[in-house]
């Protein structure tokens, strides 16, 4: 896809604005409804799922998928676990097999229904299961892979020592500083979360992923005209890529409105 001039930013998101309209919505079915938290188990799930302990969290979806097969979100959260425990395993072979098995459940929470955009993620998984690297530099490379380890067990500060350590090695790395931003989102430190995410976006401005972060940041701290704004820009940067829309057609769902053709 040819990379667009950061110049031209203002005005791509301009005619955005012009050739959508939003309008109110009365198929109130479509808003995103969460999880049921109706037993110990499940609760106990969430609250590690919620809390980004998706190592501990799960066995407890192994469980509940056992009990409940045909219930999609916790096969959904059972894939999502499995896809970040493949990050803390030491061996590429096994890490690979990790992500070829989260994919293949992520598959059949499909076919029973499931159609959220987590899940459209995961189906954009390699499926070989092969990794991408963060850095051609072994040394950058690694400790990526070790802070990713740390941030999938729910360590939360020693990731974020991690992808530090990472922009010292190499500051114009995208993803550490994204990651750094995105450790802060966790913790609710917003402010914070919000700064990092500007920096990522000043290392790669047509990268969509640290405007749709910067704008789910934004909507926690209650600001959603401005979560917009980012959501907007996100597509701008790659519209031809399915992640760029996950921000806006949350948004859309949230506030309880539909994208309209302007014909």
């Amino acid at each position: 896809m040819r990379r667009k001039s950061r110049g031209l930013r203002p005005l791509y998101a301009l005619l955005f604005l012009l050739i959508f309209t939003l309008t109110k919505t009365i198929n109130w079915a479509q808003a995103t409804e969460a999880p049921k938290k109706d037993d110990p188990e499940r609760r106990q799930a969430y609250e590690l799922y919620d809390q980004g302990r998706f190592v501990d969290a799960m066995p407890l979806f192994e469980k509940l998928v056992a009990d409940h097969p045909t219930d999609m979100a916790v096969r959904e959260g059972w894939a999502w676990c499995m896809f970040q425990h493949a990050a803390t395993l030491h061996d590429a072979e096994q890490r690979k097999k990790a992500r070829v098995r989260a994919r293949a459940i992520a598959i059949q929470a499909k076919e029973l229904g499931d159609n959220s955009q987590i899940l459209q993620t995961m189906l954009e998984l390699p499926e070989d299961g092969s990794e991408p690297r963060f850095s051609e530099r072994p040394e950058v490379d690694e400790a990526m892979k070790a802070a990713e380890a740390d941030f999938a067990r729910g360590e939360m500060d020693k990731a974020r020592e991690g992808y530090l350590r990472v922009l010292l090695l190499d500051p114009n790395n995208y993803n550490a500083a994204l990651f750094t931003g995105d450790v802060y989102f966790k913790q609710h430190v917003y402010g914070s979360a919000g700064e990092w995410f500007s920096r990522a976006i000043q290392i790669s401005p047509d990268s969509e992923t640290a405007y749709r972060y910067w704008g789910d940041t934004l909507a926690a701290m209650g600001k959603e005209d401005e979560a917009r704004s980012k959501f907007i820009d996100a597509i701008v940067a790659e519209p031809y890529r399915r992640s760029s829309w996950i921000g806006m057609e949350n948004w859309l769902k949230r506030n309880k409105l539909e994208l309209n053709n302007v014909r």
